[in-house]
């Protein structure tokens, strides 16, 4: 088996589907044309692309996303786009984009700047909105605490977030920090496990970004959280065992050869 048919048997132990074969994210054309990603060489490489059913029950979808530039060339936005299907659809588009300084547009595509009290999340984000009390509803401190923290750690570096329609968008421009659609350098048993240590770390981004919407105007109980560490645990678990199999076989095939 390919690293490709691998993780999608890994995947498909938890219920998840994983294809190699990524698909345009239908939100990259408002993300780009709100500026919130750069595209440089005008193409975009879709690598792969992981869909399923979260810790909390809510359908997901992760994609590979990398600016087509030539290698040795300045790229554009390189990570995934995580999306989140929502219980009730948003009444306008709201987004939550890096802040530029003095280089921040008063309006972007008829949204308005939507100014919050929250210093450390000001200096990091500039919130835009054509749905100026929906936002202020949605925007708790708890969801922009949490904004603020993960965009500080190694996963969430360059975080933005798009509400749109019936789902949450969030775009991670996190370069080669991770990826889920590379070949693992290293062989054998080793190979096999580092595709389910990649898996934990989709798992560590599911859950920080789980948190920061499980606040979006409601308030999250512990309760919550812990049901969800239990979850990708008990997800990860299988994946071992699963891992384990195919190490395996792989094991016994090579005897044979």
């Amino acid at each position: 088996m390919d690293v490709h048919e691998i993780r999608s048997k890994l995947y498909q132990s938890i219920g998840w589907t994983y294809s190699s074969l990524g698909q345009e994210p239908g939100i990259i054309e408002n993300l780009k044309k709100w500026r919130m990603i750069d595209c440089r060489s005008g193409r975009f490489d879709f690598h792969g692309a992981l869909t399923g059913i979260g810790g909390n029950g809510q359908a997901f979808r992760i994609a590979d996303v990398t600016d087509a530039t030539a290698q040795g060339q300045k790229t554009g936005f390189r990570g995934a786009i995580v999306s989140f299907r929502q219980a009730e659809r948003f009444k306008g588009r709201t987004i939550v984009a890096t802040d530029k300084g003095v280089y921040n547009p008063t309006t972007i595509d008829l949204m308005s700047r939507v100014p919050f009290d929250c210093t450390d999340f000001e200096k990091m984000f500039e919130v835009y909105s054509d749905q100026q009390d929906e936002a202020r509803t949605l925007f708790t401190s708890g969801f922009m605490r949490r904004m603020t923290v993960f965009s500080q750690e190694t996963l969430g570096q360059r975080l933005q977030a798009c509400l749109l329609g019936e789902d949450i968008h969030f775009a991670l421009d996190i370069d080669d920090q991770f990826s889920f659609s590379k070949t693992p350098e290293s062989e054998g048993a080793a190979y096999v496990r580092d595709l389910v240590i990649e898996a934990g770390s989709i798992c560590v981004i599911l859950e920080k970004l789980y948190s920061i919407q499980a606040k979006l105007g409601v308030t999250e109980t512990k309760q919550d959280k812990q049901a969800r560490l239990a979850y990708y645990k008990k997800c990860l678990s299988k994946m071992m065992e699963t891992a384990k199999t195919i190490a395996a076989e792989q094991a016994r095939q090579g005897q044979a050869a």
